[in-house]
């Protein structure tokens, strides 16, 4: 049985627990009350993805640290500017069916020739502008809130009245899963906040809907969020903030109570106490704050005499209340779940320089690149299923944190080396490009070589094509250069000379240089062989006669 057999056999299995647990929660309730209604057994039988209530308690809970932490990625988030491009083919090096993080920079990308990048795109034009509510601003952040406070964040591509193309980051509380055709085969969208009846359900198919998740090891059907991890610590942090807010509100917070002294009374041993009057009691009030108030007076004793008989203190310091302590270990426990350091929150931190800086930010930023890489499939699946689009691949460009001093000095040996221009040392510092770059290719370390060139130049040791290329390879622009290294000379023809003559040699023309004919060559060789045959014969015959034949032969070849 396959992977998708077996969920699709697993969802029937729950659908039919809820169903049956829903008909005996309504019988209960009929016969008892609601109360019996919420056994252990009725709330343990439902699945994540339907306890809406779950999801909505983790939005009334985004105060606080929790705010903090989360807002930190969707800042980070937001602010990545977002490409467009489309794929010119398979990388070489790239298996089938295996895509790689689309959260590359541009120049990974562009170097590889991988994709073509579009500057000008609806696409581009749509997700700047997803929808009347949201900006691409609010669009990012509140899909990376979404997921990191419930595990589940969905993108719902609409369209207006014109035809454009709309995108809506929707909170989880307003999405639920259908799977009675499969697996998240459609969507029900609606605001919890205004119930639909039955006759009003709108649904939407799995082509208009794109989610993300975080998984939840324990089950494939449900996300587990970094909220979820430290709920704990998040409802302390919400109970301490709650509880400052209702002890500042309703308490009574004078800092001292002030007892005055008894009037002597002959009946009464002890004396009486006096009752003041409001008009009495500001008195005492003000001469007191006059007296003993301000940071001037701060540890100065109090003087009781018969008028007041002692002053003690009645508020609690912050340190009886222990709330420093609490929330400091509470703080530490949500910022772990997000892998934020309280350096990124702005605290004023001793961190040890740059280097320090950069690695609390790189691994800060390596979460974030996470999202964002769920963020970019989800948009480029959604765009990929409209006709003409399927090549296109939608990504947020990755964060990247930055050594200064180490950026600095990377700079400056590039350029010590000439691997970077000066035009592109002043656009890293924002200034405007030197067109003709004068002052940077001639002077300092280049001005030697280029005397020393030009004087081979006119000594005839090197060509002109020869000087113009090493002087653009020094870094001077072609026409200055063309200009520097002057008109290309050309070298004069050397005109043919008759070779010279050795004493008593001939000049041998060219007709007597030809070789012979081949049919000469044939009759000569066909004479030899005559000849030496008429010899042997002859010896055979008359031996004398020999002598005298060899005479006639070498007198005939002399012919």
């Amino acid at each position: 049985m396959g992977a998708v057999n077996i969920i699709e056999q697993s969802l029937k299995s729950s659908r039919a627990i809820s169903a049956t647990a829903y008909d005996r929660a309504i019988s209960n309730k009929s016969s008892s009350g609601i109360g019996s209604a919420l056994t252990p057994s009725f709330g343990n039988v439902l699945s994540d993805w339907q306890n809406q209530s779950r999801y909505r308690d983790k939005y009334s809970l985004f105060s606080g640290w929790l705010y903090s932490a989360i807002d930190a990625h969707g800042h980070k988030a937001a602010s990545q500017p977002i490409q467009v491009a489309k794929r010119k083919g398979k990388s070489k090096n790239q298996k089938p069916g295996i895509r790689k993080s689309m959260t590359i920079s541009i120049s990974e990308k562009s170097t590889k020739n991988e994709l073509e990048l579009i500057e000008d795109h609806p696409i581009l034009d749509a997700l700047h502008n997803p929808n009347p509510i949201q900006g691409r601003w609010q669009f990012i952040y509140s899909f990376i809130a979404n997921l990191c406070l419930t595990g589940w964040a969905y993108v719902v591509k609409d369209e207006d009245e014109h035809g454009n193309l709309q995108f809506y980051s929707l909170p989880t509380t307003w999405i639920k899963p259908d799977h009675t055709n499969g697996p998240f085969s459609r969507f029900k969208i609606g605001d919890p906040n205004k119930p639909e009846s039955k006759d009003d359900e709108e649904f939407l198919d799995r082509s208009q809907v794109g989610f993300a998740h975080l998984p939840n090891p324990a089950d494939p059907r449900t996300a587990y969020a970094p909220a979820s991890a430290q709920m704990p610590a998040i409802r302390i942090n919400d109970h301490i903030q709650t509880g400052r807010e209702r002890f500042f509100r309703a308490g009574v917070f004078p800092s001292v109570i002030v007892t005055m002294g008894r009037d002597p009374h002959p009946e009464v041993p002890g004396g009486i106490r006096p009752r003041l009057s409001d008009s009495q009691r500001r008195q005492v009030n003000t001469m007191i704050k006059r007296t003993m108030g301000g940071v001037a007076n701060y540890g100065n004793p109090a003087i009781v005499d018969g008028m007041i008989e002692s002053i003690e203190r009645l508020s609690m310091t912050d340190n009886e209340m222990g709330w420093e302590k609490s929330e400091e270990s509470v703080k530490k426990s949500i910022l772990s779940a997000f892998c934020v350091n309280s350096f990124i929150l702005g605290e004023t931190m001793n961190v040890g320089g740059y280097a320090q800086a950069t690695i609390i930010k790189q691994l800060f930023y390596d979460r974030v690149n996470s999202y964002l890489d769920l963020f970019s499939g989800v948009l480029t699946n959604l765009v990929n299923q409209i006709p003409g689009y399927k090549d296109l691949l939608v990504w947020l460009e990755k964060c990247e944190a930055v050594d200064k001093v180490q950026r600095n000095q990377m700079i400056k040996f590039a350029r010590g080396n000439n691997d970077i221009s000066q035009n592109e040392i002043r656009e890293l510092l924002g200034l405007a490009p030197d067109e003709d770059m004068n002052q940077s290719v001639i002077g300092k370390s280049n001005v030697n070589a280029i005397v020393k060139l030009l004087e081979d130049v006119g000594h005839g040791l090197i060509e002109n094509t020869q000087a113009i290329a090493m002087l653009k390879g020094l870094g001077l622009p072609t026409d200055m250069a063309v200009e520097m290294a002057g008109p290309k000379v050309e070298k004069p023809v050397p005109s043919q000379q008759p070779p010279q003559l050795q004493q008593g040699q001939e000049v041998v023309e060219e007709n007597d240089k030809k070789p012979p004919k081949e049919d000469t060559v044939n009759d000569a060789e066909k004479t030899l062989r005559e000849s030496i045959a008429e010899l042997r014969r002859v010896q055979k015959v008359d031996p004398n006669a020999k002598a005298a034949l060899i005479t006639d032969m070498i007198s005939g070849w002399r012919k």
